[in-house]
Formats: C-alpha cells, sequence, structure tokens
C-alpha cells in the first residue's frame, strides 16, 4: 500500500512536471499566434500545435491507464481528444497546402467522433462521481444546458447559416458542427449543475475544457462561412489550451462535491432557465430565429414540464409514505395504535349482529424476562419475529397491530369466542420457546358490537380480559410474597383480610378507568392489598384501643407506613409496591403523612388506595358507628376531592360506580369546612 501510494505521489509529479513544460510552449505558441513573438508562421502551426496536441493526448491516455477509477469515462474522452488530434493531423498532412477542399473531407470523419466519445465519457463521470439522487436532478441539468444551448443557437445559428454556401452534404457538415458544439455547451452546463454549489476544481477545468472546445469549433465555423481567415491567430491557441485544460482535470485530486443536493438552489436556477427559453420562443414569434433554437428552447420547456410533474409525484409519494410511517409500526410493519384506533371505529360503524367482529388484545408474557436476558437488539428481533408470525397467521382474517412494547392487537372479521380456533391460532403466533426461555402471551376478547360501542370501551374491555387471564395464571414469585404477607397481616388482624380484598378490586378498577398499564395496573392492587402491613409492629393496646389516641399513640400509628415500606423493599419485586404503601396515607393539600407530600408529586397508585380505602371504611360498619350507604360515601368523597384526595381519581372512582357529577349538583363546601375522611 505504501509502495502504491509512493508510486502514485512520484506519477503525480511526473505529469505535473510535463503539463508545466506544456503550458510554457503553449505561452510561447500565444505570445506568436497573437503576434507577440515572431518566427515561422509554419514551424509553429504545425509543429508546435501537434507537439501540443498529441502530447495532451497522451497524458490523457496515461491517466485512462494508470488510474483504474474511472478508467472507462477518461478512457472515453481521451478518445474524442485523440480523434480531434488526428483530424488536425491529417488536415497538416494532406489538406492544408490545398486551395479548396471538399466537405465532407476525412478529417471530418474524426471531427465528429469526438463528440459521442466525449459525450459518453462526460456521461460516465457524472454518473460515478456526483451519485445523483435520481433523475430529478438530470432534468434539472438538462433544463439549464438546454436553454444556455438555445440562447447560443438563436445568436450564432442563424447567420451561420445564411452564410454557409454549397450543396446539401456541405450545409449539413457545417452546420452539424454548430449543433454537436451546442449540445456539447448543454452538457457541460448540466454536468456543472448537477455537481451542486461547490462542485470542485476537476469539475470547473473539465467544463471549461467543453466550452473552450466549443467556442473555438464554433468560432472556427463562423469565420469560414463568412469567408474570413481561420489561420492563425486566437482560433489556433483556444484548441491545444482546451486539451491542456483537459489534462489539468484529468489529474487533478477528484472528490465528490461537497454541496447537498437539496433545497431550492438549483430549483431555482432550472426556473430561471425556463423562462429565459420562454423569452426565446416569444423573441422567435415576433423577430425569427432559427429552427435549432426554436427546437432547443421547447425542448427546455418541455424538460421543465417533465420536471415539475415528477415533483408532484414525489410529493404526493411523499405524502402517501408519511401517512403509512404515521400509522405503522416501525419495528414489525404492522399497524400502530392510531391504525388500530381508526379501524376499530370503522369496525364498529359496519359490524352488526349478522356482521360481527371481534377485537383480541393480547400481552406477552415472559418478553421481559427474555429482554434483560438476551438484550434489547434479541428483544426487538423477536417483536419482529413474531409479529411476521401474527401476520401470517391472521392473514384472511383481520388484521394484526402493534400497540407498543409487548402488546399486540388483532381485529378479526367473525365472532370467535375466548376458546376458538381464531383466537387459539394468535396465541400460538405469540409463542416462542428455546433454551431457557418461554414466552406466550395472555389474550382478552371482545365481541363487537355486542361487548362495546366505542373504540376505547373495546379496547379498555379487552385490556380488562387480557389482566384477568394473566393474574389467573401460575403465581409468580412476586405474587407468592404478596400471599404471604397477606396471610400475615390477616394472622394479626382478621377483620382486615375482606377489607383489603375489596379495596384492592376497586383500587384495579379506577386504575383500569384511568388508563394505567398493566404493570401499573399491578402495582396498585398489591399497594391496596398491602396498604396496613406496617400495622403488625403497633401494639395491639394501640390497634384496638377504643378511646381517643394520645399524640404519642398517634404517632405510632403514623410511622406503620414507613414500616410496611421497609418490610417491602427487602423483596426487589415489591418495591415499587413499597412506595405506593408509604404514600398511601398522604393528602392531596399536603396535610397528610409521613412526608406532608401534595399534588403530583404524591405517587398515582397511592392517590388511588387512599379514595378507594376511604370509600370502604365510610360504607363498613365499625365498632363504635354503623357504615353510611353508598351514595352517602361518594357525595363525601366528592366533597373532600380537592383537599384529601385527588379530583381526578374521584371523578375515575365515581365513573365506575356509576355516579358521575351532574351541572345541577351543589357547589362542594368551602375548603375551610371540609373534614378528612376517616380511613381504617
Amino acid at each position: 500500500m505504501e509502495l502504491s501510494r509512493a508510486s502514485a505521489r512520484r506519477r503525480g509529479r511526473a505529469v505535473g512536471w510535463a503539463l508545466a513544460v506544456l503550458g510554457a510552449v503553449w505561452a510561447v505558441y500565444a505570445l506568436h499566434a497573437v503576434g507577440a513573438l515572431g518566427g515561422s508562421d509554419s514551424f509553429f502551426s504545425t509543429w508546435v500545435y501537434t507537439l501540443l496536441m498529441w502530447s495532451a493526448a497522451a497524458l490523457v491516455v496515461l491517466r485512462a491507464l494508470a488510474v483504474r477509477r474511472e478508467r472507462l469515462a477518461w478512457a472515453l474522452l481521451a478518445g474524442g481528444l485523440v480523434c480531434w488530434a488526428f483530424g488536425d493531423l491529417l488536415w497538416t498532412v494532406h489538406y492544408d497546402a490545398a486551395g479548396s477542399v471538399d466537405v465532407p473531407s476525412w478529417p471530418d470523419l474524426f471531427y465528429y467522433l469526438y463528440y459521442p466519445l466525449t459525450y459518453a465519457g462526460l456521461a460516465l463521470l457524472v454518473r460515478a462521481r456526483l451519485k445523483l439522487p435520481g433523475t430529478a436532478m438530470w432534468l434539472d441539468g438538462l433544463v439549464v444546458g438546454l436553454t444556455l444551448a438555445a440562447l447560443c443557437a438563436a445568436v450564432a445559428f442563424e447567420p451561420i447559416s445564411r452564410a454557409t454556401t454549397g450543396g446539401p452534404l456541405e450545409v449539413a457538415t457545417s452546420l452539424g458542427y454548430v449543433v454537436a458544439d451546442l449540445m456539447t455547451l448543454c452538457l457541460g452546463v448540466v454536468a456543472l449543475a448537477l455537481s451542486g454549489r461547490r462542485p470542485g476544481r476537476a469539475w470547473w477545468l473539465l467544463v471549461l475544457y467543453l466550452v473552450l472546445g466549443a467556442a473555438a469549433d464554433g468560432l472556427y465555423t463562423y469565420v469560414a462561412a463568412t469567408g474570413g481567415s481561420v489561420s492563425g491567430g486566437v482560433l489556433d491557441v483556444l484548441w491545444p489550451a482546451a486539451a491542456l485544460v483537459l489534462v489539468a482535470s484529468a489529474w487533478h485530486g477528484w472528490r465528490p462535491p461537497r454541496a447537498r443536493h437539496e433545497g431550492f438552489g438549483l430549483l431555482t436556477v432550472a426556473g430561471v432557465s425556463a423562462l429565459l427559453a420562454l423569452a426565446v420562443l416569444v423573441y422567435a414569434h415576433r423577430n425569427g430565429v432559427s429552427w435549432a433554437a426554436v427546437a432547443l428552447a421547447a425542448g427546455a420547456l418541455l424538460a421543465t414540464m417533465i420536471r415539475c410533474a415528477m415533483s408532484l409525484a414525489q410529493n404526493f409519494e411523499l405524502v402517501r409514505s408519511s401517512r403509512r410511517e404515521s400509522l405503522t409500526d416501525g419495528l414489525t410493519g404492522l399497524g400502530n395504535r392510531r391504525r388500530l384506533m381508526d379501524e376499530l371505529t370503522q369496525a364498529l360503524r359496519t359490524a352488526s349482529p349478522r356482521r360481527p367482529q371481534t377485537l383480541v388484545f393480547c400481552d406477552l408474557d415472559g418478553f421481559k424476562a427474555y429482554n434483560d436476558g438476551f438484550g434489547h437488539a434479541a428483544g426487538d428481533a423477536l417483536l419482529a419475529r413474531l409479529g411476521v408470525e401474527l401476520r401470517r397467521a391472521v392473514q384472511g382474517r383481520g388484521r394484526a397491530f402493534r400497540l407498543g412494547g409487548d402488546e399486540f392487537c388483532v381485529l378479526l372479521d367473525t365472532a370467535a369466542a375466548p376458546d376458538s380456533e381464531a383466537v387459539a391460532i394468535v396465541a400460538e403466533a405469540l409463542t416462542a420457546h428455546g433454551e431457557g426461555f418461554h414466552v406466550g402471551a395472555s389474550i382478552g376478547v371482545v365481541g363487537l358490537p355486542e361487548e362495546a360501542t366505542t373504540a376505547n370501551a373495546a379496547l379498555l374491555k379487552a385490556d380488562e380480559r387480557m389482566y384477568a387471564q394473566k393474574e389467573s395464571r401460575r403465581p409468580s414469585a412476586r405474587h407468592q410474597a404478596r400471599e404471604l404477607l397477606i396471610r400475615v397481616l390477616g394472622e394479626r388482624q382478621p377483620e382486615l383480610r375482606t377489607h383489603l380484598r375489596e379495596v384492592a378490586s376497586l383500587a384495579g378498577a379506577t386504575a383500569r378507568r384511568l388508563g394505567l398499564s398493566a404493570d401499573e395496573l399491578d402495582e396498585v392492587t398489591r399497594g391496596a392489598e398491602l396498604r396496613d402491613l406496617g400495622k403488625i409492629a403497633v401494639p395491639d393496646a394501640i390497634l384496638h384501643k377504643s378511646e381517643p389516641l394520645d399524640e404519642a399513640e398517634r404517632q405510632i400509628i403514623r410511622e406503620h407506613t414507613i414500616v410496611g415500606e421497609r418490610i417491602l423493599a427487602g423483596a426487589p419485586a415489591l418495591r415499587p409496591v413499597a412506595k405506593i404503601v408509604r404514600s398511601s396515607h398522604e393528602r392531596w393539600d399536603g396535610r397528610g403523612y409521613p412526608d406532608q407530600l401534595a399534588g403530583d408529586a404524591i405517587p398515582i397508585g397511592a392517590r388511588i388506595v387512599a379514595v378507594c380505602d376511604a370509600y370502604h371504611a365510610l360504607v363498613c360498619d365499625r365498632t363504635h358507628a354503623p357504615g353510611r350507604s353508598a351514595a352517602e360515601a361518594l357525595a363525601e368523597l366528592r366533597r373532600c376531592a380537592g383537599t384529601q384526595f385527588d379530583p381526578r381519581v374521584v371523578d375515575a372512582f365515581l365513573a365506575v360506580q356509576g355516579d358521575r357529577p351532574g351541572p345541577d349538583e351543589p357547589a362542594p363546601i368551602s375548603p375551610g369546612a371540609r373534614e378528612p375522611v376517616r380511613s381504617a
């Protein structure tokens, strides 16, 4: 590798010196051509000119042979320059001394070969170097190039056409050069436009080569057609200058342009070019210009129309793609929650007892352990594979969706019971097992429209049933620990068992109403069951005392939430529950215990447990007072919302109980007049 780099550096230095020498020779030749340096015209026009052209051609050929990168492109460009130099050589040897030459001649054949070889080499170089984003960029460049060619044709083609005399073949040959040179200018501008706002020196040199060659040839054709002298002067300087510029471009350090093919820059240039093309057509209509200018201007406008049509089609596709992405889960390719809600709403509009549909809600079991054990990348791969299996399983039966995380949904086109074959196929598709892991799914099924009339209600009911199935499965280590602690608490206070179970049921229903996740729902339920665990550390004399407690005894009672948290925190699986237990006696207004938390600083689970426990305490009979009616208890909760309880939780609890507050109910009592609800 080091040897190759050193060899490339030596080769580059050698070419640089050769180009410097040729540049010096060209400078001497130019001074003679403009009359600033004496000498034999024949020597300079024959030997020096030929030396410059063939030396330049040899260096470009060397570039194609020595460097593998873009070899074919540079071979074609070198071939074009060789054809041009050979045509000049034929002209010098056989035709220069002749008084008149038949047109077309043999040199014309080689001159014309220059154009297709150059066009092909340039196209390959553009394709290899610019890595264009699409056809639209080519069209933008084509509009610019055709417009420039139309302007040149409008200025130069008509005078040359009028001045050209001779037979049809002679006229066609002369005008063919004009058209070919205009196409060369067009392609040069296209290449420059495609290269971006900062094309780099190599691109500028390549385009300069094309422009110099086209300008020299066009001037030669014009001078020859008008009967002027075509030997010596500026014309003889431009051709070798163009050849040396091509050498500099070929051996320059090529690199991709830094400009990005984005934004409105190139589009603005193309738009201005289209307006200029339109101006050429308007001018042609009023004053008359060559057919070539009209054709080129019309071509520029046609390319503009095609470009606009492509842009419109691309915009439509972007809109469709954006909509697909907004409705599609990126990991599995299934519909996401938004698509599910859209299709579920549509299904509820069209479903009927004669044409029932079924919503199947699925939550993976064992996926968290798999994700923790094998890593998130493996977890994502498993979700993607399960998504594919689920789509295949329900194909022809319904549509599959991924709501996020490890939750999936299926909307079946027929009625399906929880134990039906269709639901079993869904469960099987979401099953994976291997060495050290097993992933399955808990499922909730809701029939449409008989069991739900809105999309949210259907999803909530399916989630509840899924969770109920999950709960009915073999208890986990966390559930076993919870059962043990409840049993210990029940042995200490047997009357608490029923109270705790009922409070947990109310808390679970309220949490579902608030839209908590399955994990949060489980934590709230466990927190409701274990909220009084710390009372096992309270002496019986205080716990069962019928008289009012003094301040010291009240302080001991208030410590039970901290004791409960300390016990639960010993089991890692119950630490989220421990936080709920600690804050279960906090108040919304910050006057609770043990931390005087207020508002949203209180864990949502603790706020739910506080409302449910207070309600159950109000409706249950006590040794010192009978329980209140359900209506009285709900009214009390509503009265204390905003001071003792979270108003949002109270509203959710009332909704679960079917007692939504109406607009005609009396305003709540002022905060200062409210008394706290006493709970167990």
